[in-house]
């Protein structure tokens, strides 16, 4: 079995998360909330968060015929260093 490190590093790149809003208009992401809208209460959205950009993104689709639109943008902190991705893990279209 090959060595595994103990700790992996935080890479630049996406996480994407699909979560239910709340009555009060908030996500939770990471036991942090985040504030969408009441309006969107019960409704599904797309949050992704962008590792290299310390960015939170928050996307909802009103209908499957429609696009996705963004509704808000966090800050978000990232403590430790943002590796850069490996270019053996890269999508070829973006190398």
């Amino acid at each position: 079995m090959a060595h595994r490190p103990t700790s992996l590093p935080i890479t630049a790149g996406r996480v994407h998360f699909i979560r239910q809003v709340k009555p009060d208009g908030t996500i939770a992401v990471f036991n942090e909330t985040w504030k969408v809208s009441k309006r969107l209460a019960g409704q599904y959205v797309w949050v992704t968060l962008i590792t290299h950009r310390r960015r939170l993104e928050i996307w909802y689709q009103r209908a499957a015929q429609q696009e996705w639109c963004l509704r808000k943008t966090y800050k978000y902190e990232i403590t430790e260093t943002v590796a850069r991705l490996k270019s053996e893990f890269a999508h070829p279209r973006l190398t």
